[in-house]
């Protein structure tokens, strides 16, 4: 009896050894499929941004510089003549 019982416990530790094997082995799998992550430091300087452009009244406040002419505050020889 006491071998039988000893054989009990020594197959479903084998079992259960089986299943976490494949537990792990699936989510290795898993996290190479995912989309890898931005780091926090991306993320944070993002977030930074949009918040910097609410602040500042939305995408209005930062004008993309003319055809033409230099960007608002940049110092060239045309703005110094002046």
């Amino acid at each position: 009896m006491c071998d039988m019982s000893q054989y009990f416990y020594e197959r479903m530790a084998k079992e259960r050894a089986d299943r976490l094997q494949a537990a792990a082995e699936h989510a290795a799998l898993v996290r190479t499929l995912r989309e890898p992550r931005r780091p926090l430091r991306v993320a944070v300087g993002t977030m930074l941004v949009a918040l910097g452009r609410v602040i500042l009244g939305g995408d209005r406040a930062v004008e993309p510089p003319r055809p033409g002419r230099p960007p608002m505050g940049a110092l060239g020889a045309s703005s110094r003549s002046r």
